[in-house]
């Protein structure tokens, strides 16, 4: 696993752990990336005009409701946690207005607290969210990758 950092391309990741920019390609098909001016994280600076060539601006991408959620937290007696988060329609996201916890009480003693929220994304959030989960890639491991350079070059030889 490997986050990708603000100045880092596919170029800079493949010198700094295979020793090489030829290797550019590695870090792409190990993370099925087949464009990567739409694939790859954006910087800053080039996130900051993304959003303002999708919604003409910043502000307007930051009012534009881009969808709705519903949360569920289930915690037990034992404090394990989980979540899950849906995408819910407008009429839904107004139906839940008012949620209380509801607390579930098994034969023997123990519980499961199931708590309900709602959350408005807007569309600037949408899209800083999809750039983050971007930055979390896969890198071979370089003892492997001779192997797999020889492989490519049989396949298309």
């Amino acid at each position: 696993p490997y986050q990708i950092q603000e100045s880092d391309s596919p170029e800079i990741i493949a010198f700094k752990y295979y020793g090489s920019v030829d290797y550019y390609w590695v870090v792409l098909l190990v993370n099925d990336i087949t464009d990567p001016l739409r694939q790859w994280p954006k910087n800053y600076a080039s996130f900051q005009k993304h959003i303002i060539d999708q919604y003409n601006s910043l502000s307007n991408a930051q009012v534009s409701i881009h969808h709705y959620e519903k949360i569920l937290t289930k915690i037990n007696s034992h404090g394990e946690t989980s979540q899950n988060i849906t995408w819910i329609t407008e009429s839904q996201y107004n139906e839940l207005t008012s949620v209380v916890p509801l607390v579930y009480t098994f034969s023997d003693g123990s519980t499961v607290t199931i708590e309900t929220e709602r959350r408005v994304i807007d569309c600037y959030t949408y899209e800083e969210q999809q750039n983050d989960l971007a930055r979390n890639i896969l890198l071979l491991k370089s003892e492997y990758l001779s192997q797999v350079v020889e492989e490519l070059e049989t396949l298309v030889a």
